[in-house]
């Protein structure tokens, strides 16, 4: 019986069609088109804490690429995402997918004022009126003279609250906000066992882990005694009372 010959190329066809209606499959590369999302549990960051950090595709796939901080003097993060903050201020953590694809958060970093701060502030001037200088008070607080301080705080997020003492004289009803260089204000007034009214106003700043520096401002409005000095010492323990 004869055979008809097929012409060239014809039977590669074929086989092709064929192996196509068995179930061949061919490969197409994975897109690309996805967007990425960065998350964590919190936004604001406490000195001496951490924060994990989380990148996500939209589509859910597996992520590989890089951490990286806008500002590593507020906070650094690790290869895996966990975050130290460095000072105060804000940073944004990016992840940089290895397929180009980036996401961000901002975080804040703020200082860890709750607790005990004891310590001394130095007498950096001395002014003096009415009977304050027919008594010459300003000679029991020359310049440079060290006075203790007592802080008292509780923290929540950016607000302060609390009391503190000027060697035994008691300032209560605290409150104060923190600004995002670290610096915070406080005002208060008492009465003193002689009766004056004392304003006293701090400017404490908090800028990096570990500080805190400022100065203090005192007025005694009855006796016109005026007094500011800046902290020389300070001592924290991880209470509060």
């Amino acid at each position: 019986m004869a055979h008809a010959r097929m012409p060239g190329g014809v039977g590669v066809a074929v086989v092709v069609a064929l192996v196509s209606a068995c179930g061949g499959k061919s490969t197409t590369a994975p897109s690309n088109n996805f967007t990425l999302t960065v998350t964590s549990p919190n936004t604001n960051v406490l000195f001496g804490a951490t924060e994990q950090m989380t990148a996500t595709a939209s589509d859910g796939r597996a992520l590989t690429g890089a951490w990286s901080s806008d500002n590593p003097s507020v906070a650094t993060v690790s290869s895996t995402g966990l975050v130290t903050p460095t000072g105060a201020g804000q940073a944004h953590i990016i992840f940089t997918a290895s397929s180009g694809q980036q996401g961000n958060k901002l975080l804040r970093g703020l200082p860890s004022l709750g607790g005990t701060f004891t310590g001394t502030y130095a007498v950096t001037s001395c002014s003096q009126s009415g009977q304050a200088a027919l008594a010459d008070i300003c000679d029991y607080f020359p310049i440079g003279a060290l006075w203790p301080y007592t802080f008292n705080f509780t923290q929540s997020v950016d607000v302060v609250s609390g009391r503190f003492f000027l060697d035994t004289i008691e300032f209560d009803n605290l409150s104060g906000t923190i600004g995002l260089g670290g610096n915070l204000i406080l005002s208060a007034r008492a009465i003193d066992p002689w009766q004056d009214t004392i304003d006293v106003t701090w400017n404490l700043g908090a800028s990096q882990p570990n500080q805190l520096g400022g100065d203090v401002g005192q007025v005694w409005f009855y006796s016109g005694l005026g007094i500011n000095g800046s902290i020389s010492t300070v001592n924290k323990t991880a209470s509060v009372p």
